[in-house]
């Protein structure tokens, strides 16, 4: 939408129908499925400050152009959820995310970034590892805060040897410990499981993130 802000409607809606068909094909798909988030994202009844630092207006022709991707594109609502979520779900091994949102990578599969023309597989344990280095960083894009002075490189850091989710939750509550010095054990895996709840990506209707330690 940002890219056509100069542009009349008409315009706007066949430059965006020009870039889905260039996506699907240079990404080798035979077909396509769009996505939108919908209204009531549970996330922000778990914690009401999520995405609360977007300020940025939507685009001149944004609901023209969703208008559009519901009605002719036949884009399917993601209703209580994000289209990440209703993505991650559709995800099987002959399909392929169009995204160009990093949160994603945690979703085991094939990937095409649009702006990079790049395909890559993520593999099960490359996914886990992008949660769990999210868990530790927190999100800023999406105002999802966690630990003051831990970044990528320090939270690999951190996760090198991991393997397996059990190996990953030690570190995790190890490291939540550390930041929360003054609550107990029971407080910290609580906010653990929010911050996760807020990050995880679903593979599943309704599924919920759980810290299991």
């Amino acid at each position: 939408g940002f890219f056509a802000e100069d542009k009349t409607e008409d315009e706007a809606l066949v430059e965006m129908d020009s870039k889905l068909d260039e996506i699907t094909f240079n990404c080798g798909a035979s077909d396509s499925v769009i996505y939108l988030s919908g209204s009531n994202n549970f996330r922000k009844k778990i914690y009401p400050a999520y995405k609360a630092n977007r300020k940025q207006e939507k685009p001149k022709h944004f609901q023209a152009l969703r208008n559009y991707l519901i009605k002719v594109e036949q884009a399917e609502v993601a209703e209580g959820q994000e289209a990440d979520d209703a993505l991650g779900i559709a995800q099987s091994d002959t399909t392929i995310i169009c995204s160009l949102d990093k949160d994603l990578l945690m979703v085991e599969g094939w990937h095409y970034n649009w702006r990079r023309d790049e395909t890559v597989e993520i593999t099960k344990e490359e996914g886990l590892r992008n949660f769990y280095r999210q868990l530790l960083t927190g999100d800023t894009v999406d105002n999802v805060p966690g630990i003051h002075g831990i970044g990528p490189k320090k939270a690999n850091d951190l996760l090198a040897g991991c393997f397996f989710e059990d190996e990953y939750n030690k570190v995790v509550l190890a490291a939540y410990r550390d930041y929360f010095p003054h609550c107990s054990e029971a407080e910290v895996i609580n906010h653990i499981n929010i911050i996760g709840r807020l990050l995880y990506i679903r593979r599943k209707e309704g599924e919920e993130w759980r810290f299991d330690i």
